[in-house]
């Protein structure tokens, strides 16, 4: 505890910065590996996409590479959403991430905010959970420089710094998800042309412009 108090009475900023920036790193470096194993599960789901076969698989089998894949059981319509879809894992991950928060729209051609109390808007609400995340290393900042303070109140402050930032970060990341998925669905994951969507569906190689070139000065 000595050399705890010694650390914060010189170096002040370090609960202010440096702590909360290790907290960050930590996360990131934990998402990455999380990351990095999900792509070694993605082989089922790959040969399913890469074959043309999805369209005309049964949902059970989609939902399996799914599970596979990120470790989730997923509704069939969202995957078949993703598959119709530019950028199919990212969405499928924000799909994860956003479950409870989301739901299926009427049409099934997108999402609608599925929370039952009357909350601020999605990008209002992920503000306010950065903000409340960031909250203890606010106040520890402002009252280090309180004369009354001492080193084992601001350790407090740090001890629960380090259960809100990444909790609550965590459902900023959740609700920002879901954002994207009810706001700029068509932004950030836009449909596949149908030529690609018929390839895909066919498994042949879709028309480029240099084919019909060459099949112009071949006839």
């Amino acid at each position: 505890m000595k050399f705890l108090s010694g650390i914060i009475e010189t170096n002040p900023w370090v609960l202010a910065l440096a702590v909360p920036i290790l907290g960050v790193w930590f996360m990131f470096k934990v998402r990455t590996i999380s990351l990095h194993l999900s792509m070694r599960r993605m082989k089922r789901l790959y040969v399913l996409a890469s074959t043309g076969k999805w369209r005309s698989a049964h949902p059970l089998a989609w939902q399996i590479a799914v599970s596979d894949a990120l470790r989730c059981t997923m509704d069939d319509r969202i995957v078949e959403m993703a598959f119709a879809r530019h950028n199919a894992i990212r969405m499928l991950i924000d799909s994860k991430y956003a479950r409870g928060v989301v739901k299926i729209s009427a049409d099934r051609k997108g999402f609608v905010d599925d929370r039952k109390l009357p909350w601020p808007s999605l990008r209002w609400t992920a503000r306010i959970l950065h903000l409340i995340s960031i909250s203890p290393w606010l106040v520890a900042a402002v009252v280090m420089y309180i004369p009354a303070a001492t080193a084992g109140f601001l350790f407090a402050l740090a001890i629960v710094g380090l259960i809100y930032t990444p909790v609550f970060t965590w459902l900023a990341m959740c609700v920002e998800a879901a954002r994207r998925l009810v706001e700029e669905l068509d932004e950030q994951y836009p449909l596949i042309s149908e030529d690609v969507a018929s390839a895909a569906k066919t498994g042949r190689k879709p028309a480029s412009k240099s084919d019909d070139v060459s099949s112009i000065k071949a006839a």
